[in-house]
């Protein structure tokens, strides 16, 4: 699905949801995977082929890291000269897809949350804050470059504004 565009409409930059939220799921597959190579080179089992095990390890490692991407809902940022477009998918039930929109002049403040986990993986989550509402875009990779690019195109709107 994507973005409907007003006429006059720049896009400037597009980003998702980082990968890095999915290290955990990723780390028990690689475990369960190296487990798979040791039982099927070093352990010798009567009752079951250590090839069976090692290829049942490892469809489990892999369906294990599906299962996880596909549980944690996916968001899709796309800024441009005029708003900010969130899809958000999955959150809602499967399949679903909903679009929010923030007009670049409704956003009072935007600010950036990252404990310490999200700061060694260079993740974080950015809080928009609109009049009287937060919006909360979780999990983006390099997320103070995101705040940086979205402030510019700000001063740039006034700036041209201002000009007019």
């Amino acid at each position: 699905m994507g973005f409907n565009l007003l006429p006059n409409e720049k896009k400037i930059h597009k980003t998702k949801m980082s990968r890095k939220v999915f290290l955990k799921y990723y780390i028990t597959s690689f475990i369960l995977f190296a487990s798979a190579v040791y039982a099927a080179f070093f352990v010798s089992l009567a009752f079951i082929s250590s090839y069976v095990l090692g290829a049942f390890l490892l469809l489990v490692s892999a369906a294990l890291s599906l299962f996880g991407e596909y549980r944690r809902g996916r968001e899709i940022i796309l800024m441009t000269t005029e708003r900010i477009l969130v899809q958000k998918s999955g959150q809602k039930g499967r399949g679903s897809k909903e679009i929010e929109a923030f007009p670049l002049g409704s956003i009072t403040n935007i600010s950036v949350n990252q404990n310490l986990k999200q700061r060694i993986l260079g993740i974080g989550d950015i809080v928009f804050k609109l009049s009287m509402e937060e919006h909360v875009i979780t999990s983006i990779d390099n997320p103070h470059e995101i705040e940086s690019a979205i402030y510019k195109i700000i001063d740039r709107e006034k700036e041209l504004g201002m000009r007019k």
